[in-house]
């Protein structure tokens, strides 16, 4: 402590200064005035400040501005602050970590700021209408120390929040499941340019549902999770009876998944025997997924219910990397009512037989792997089951069928390879050619209730103004069944479509009864859907 005379001025319009927290609190009644520290526990370590002596104040110490002098009694050392606090101000040499710090400043004040540099956490932080802000992503950071750290959102007060922050889990094994930014039943949470990393098997950001509370409107803007087993989670705690989370919006960027890795996951839970679904519903995630991707990995892994949500995934692979899946829904996923695109260099697609998938409009791209995701039940391309073709003669469409008829809907998911000329798309049930080529329309039906000497015409029907004869009408198959039972139409035609061209399927049958199209019975030892079409791009 500076002991000279001449900084130690009665006259109490002048500033005392001294090297720490402990040589202010054992400067003696008589000489004390404004001081000003250097530092909490050294001089220069963030924690100096200038405080105010108030011989009156009984108030208690909190670590951070308030401090009773050594020789105690009435009187208070007052930091001199405004609405945030630093976290070095609550930092004790012997703490051992930032933990109780942290604590106390969240106590003091509602914006607590986290400077230049590392800072152990050895215990979970809660913020409910608090805020952390940081001095930048990959400048102020929080390190975590066990799986019982990291900082929690949580409550449904305006204003919770953190920025300019890295939570590192760098000190835990990989065999930890710890979480560095979770959401806990928070709503209206802001969270900007913050990343977590270093967390094999744990969680970048975890939203969890706890007992009747959900997660709901939360913005989280330039976030970044590396090297974390889970980018994005979304969950239900054991024992949650609220299985959604409502119109968040996220922006960011996930790498460096590690093998049995996931960019944004969606689960499920099982709770005494029945099965209650995750529902992320009206949410909005722009998502780049890129680096290091391992093998097993998973850039979407959907297990739960994802209904009007608007998904945009991109990203790329390491050069060659493609034991990895761009897109896994199931098993029992439920994907209803999305739009978006989800594409990735390599990897592949992974649809589960028992998955639901209705009314989206999400285009999937994974390799050479293209599939629009229209209006679909299953994990295959298929044809509802019983559609029934009348035996007059008339052409029946197998897209926009009219919805009086539920047995009348052409459902389906579309698969097809990448075209060397890229650019098909599909709308309202129809194939559109985005660039001009040449395409293959392919069609393989599975017909049921057929009798001997039935004639059964399918054609692929193109450009026209409506589904109707108007069309130019290209012959996939003609065929006459020679016995009574099933009977397999399949066939391919090529032509070349301008942009903006459409295609769709149309089937007839004469010489007998009306036959069902029936994509409900499998065939085959690997159980391949029995009703399928599509069309490729061959090139220009």
């Amino acid at each position: 402590m500076d002991r000279h005379p001449e900084r130690w001025s009665e006259d109490m319009a002048d500033m005392i200064v001294v090297d720490t927290l402990a040589d202010l609190l054992a400067i003696p009644a008589g000489w004390r005035g404004p001081a000003q520290i250097l530092g909490r526990n050294v001089v220069n370590d963030g924690g100096g400040g200038v405080f105010q002596w108030d011989a009156a104040s009984t108030a208690t110490p909190n670590r951070g501005t308030v401090f009773q002098p050594t020789a105690g009694g009435t009187g208070r050392w007052i930091r001199i602050w405004s609405a945030i606090a630093d976290l070095p101000w609550f930092i004790r040499a012997a703490d051992g970590s930032a933990s109780p710090g942290l604590a106390a400043a969240l106590e003091v004040a509602d914006v607590v700021r986290v400077p230049v540099g590392s800072w152990s956490l050895a215990d979970m932080h809660v913020l409910e209408g608090k805020r952390l802000i940081g001095d930048g992503m990959g400048l102020s950071v929080l390190t975590l120390a066990n799986t019982a750290a990291g900082v929690t959102l949580s409550g449904q007060v305006d204003g919770t929040g953190i920025s300019g922050l890295t939570i590192d889990g760098g000190q835990l094994t990989d065999t930890t499941g710890a979480s560095g930014l979770v959401f806990r039943n928070s709503r209206h949470s802001r969270v900007e340019n913050v990343e977590t990393r270093a967390l094999p098997a744990g969680t970048g950001f975890d939203f969890v549902n706890v007992d009747s509370g959900f997660n709901e409107s939360n913005i989280l803007i330039g976030i970044r999770a590396t090297d974390c087993g889970w980018g994005l989670r979304f969950r239900r705690a054991a024992g949650s009876t609220a299985d959604s989370f409502y119109y968040n919006t996220i922006i960011g960027t996930v790498s460096g998944m590690p093998e049995g890795g996931t960019g944004l996951a969606v689960e499920s839970v099982t709770d005494g025997g029945t099965t209650r679904f995750s529902v992320l519903s009206g949410a909005f995630v722009r998502l780049n997924v890129y680096g290091s991707v391992a093998a097993g990995s998973r850039v979407v892994d959907i297990g739960g219910r994802v209904t009007s949500s608007a998904l945009f995934v991109t990203g790329e692979a390491p050069s060659g990397s493609t034991a990895h899946t761009t897109l896994r829904l199931g098993p029992a996923a439920h994907f209803r009512e999305n739009t978006g695109q989800i594409t990735y260099v390599n990897g592949k697609i992974e649809i589960a037989p028992d998955t639901t998938i209705v009314n989206n409009k999400v285009l999937l791209q994974a390799g050479t792997d293209v599939r629009v995701l229209e209006t679909a039940i299953g994990g295959e391309e298929m044809l509802k089951l019983n559609i029934q073709v009348p035996a007059d003669g008339a052409w029946k469409s197998l897209v926009n069928i009219s919805d009086d008829d539920d047995d009348e809907k052409w459902v389906k998911v579309f698969d097809r390879p990448s075209p060397p000329v890229s650019g098909e798309q599909m709308v309202g049930g129809k194939f559109v050619a985005v660039v001009a080529g040449c395409y293959r329309i392919s069609a393989n039906l599975l017909l049921t209730g057929i009798t001997a000497g039935q004639r059964v015409e399918v054609h692929a029907v193109k450009s026209g103004s409506s589904l109707s004869d108007a069309g130019i009408r290209l012959l996939i198959d003609d065929r006459v069944a020679n016995a009574d039972g099933v009977l397999v139409v399949s066939g391919d035609v090529s032509d070349r479509l301008a942009a903006g061209e459409e295609v769709w399927l149309e089937t007839r049958v004469t010489g007998g009864g009306a036959v069902e199209i029936d994509a409900s019975t499998m065939v085959g030892t690997d159980k391949v859907t029995g009703s399928t079409w599509s069309m490729i791009c061959l090139g220009s």
